[in-house]
């Protein structure tokens, strides 16, 4: 099966617990959201195609999918894989750069630019009805979303610049209002980082990043009995348009923290991001 452990820990720190309680309440009460053909390149499973069926639970903007396998093995199903879905994300327009097919081949990552702008890199939570649907090269609009792991109020709110362009840009502006201002006793020049946009993926795994947004929008509900916050924000502003996120994050890892439209915050992320017209029950 496949491996969400901190997935499913960012919702209940309890995860194996949580997860032993999930998976068959997914599996017996889920709906069918649909099934296609694939092929894997595991050595220690010798049957490499199959059919993969997706069972979703729940109508929360946070929700669970469970991946059952057919046709591996003659008259056997086998869950495969389970983890929590965004399932309600912004739309964004994305250029495909990369298709990462995990070796299961009914999961896999996306690396996608936005036009004029940077680099995103997501998970597909229904990467097993989309894979063949992602084209390098194309344009499409992806709905992003993430699960957040930390998030808390962002402390610098101010930096300050002791060189290069900016400090000099600062000089010439007061020597413009002031032609007899001695500009050579301006050693520093701040910034303000309210309002700052930042994306950063992680190295290391390439569906997580570190965030930074201006809140714009809160909501609360309940996920799994589980009280949740989603944060809305821009993430992005490229030349293209603002790229905005739903971050979605329990009330166990704000850890007391309760966001308010206009703070600055920072998260460390899942990035998730579907195709905007994924069919979905």
């Amino acid at each position: 099966m496949g491996v969400h452990g901190n997935h499913w820990e960012a919702i209940e720190s309890n995860y194996p617990k949580f997860i032993a309680e999930m998976l068959p309440k997914i599996c017996r009460e889920g709906k069918l959201i649909g099934k296609n053909a694939f092929s894997h390149t595991m050595e220690d499973v010798p049957n490499k195609v199959g059919v993969a069926i997706g069972l979703q639970y729940a109508e929360t903007p946070v929700n669970f999918l469970a991946i059952i396998v057919a046709e591996i093995e003659k008259g056997s199903n086998q869950l495969w894989s389970g983890y929590p879905v965004c399932a309600e994300g912004v739309s964004c327009r994305l250029v495909i750069d990369e298709i990462s097919t995990w070796d299961n081949g009914i999961e896999g990552t996306i690396k996608a630019y936005v036009p004029d702008g940077g680099l995103v890199s997501f998970f597909d939570p229904y990467f097993f009805l989309n894979k063949d649907r992602y084209v390098a090269g194309e344009e499409v609009t992806v709905k992003l979303g993430a699960l957040a792991y930390m998030v808390q109020k962002s402390e610098q709110m101010e930096i300050e610049i002791n060189k290069g362009p900016m400090l000099e840009i600062h000089r010439q502006r007061l020597l413009e209002d002031d032609p007899n201002a001695d500009v050579t006793s301006i050693t520093s020049v701040p910034i303000s980082m309210d309002g700052a946009a930042i994306y950063f993926p992680r190295d290391e795994e390439q569906d997580e990043a570190e965030i930074r947004f201006k809140v714009s929008e809160t909501a609360c509900f309940t996920c799994a009995d589980r009280p949740f916050m989603r944060l809305s924000g821009i993430i992005m502003r490229p030349d293209s348009g603002d790229v905005s996120i739903n971050v979605y994050v329990s009330e166990q890892v704000l850890g007391g923290y309760v966001p308010q439209v206009g703070d600055n915050v920072e998260s460390v992320v899942w990035m998730q991001g579907y195709l905007e017209d994924t069919i979905r029950s």
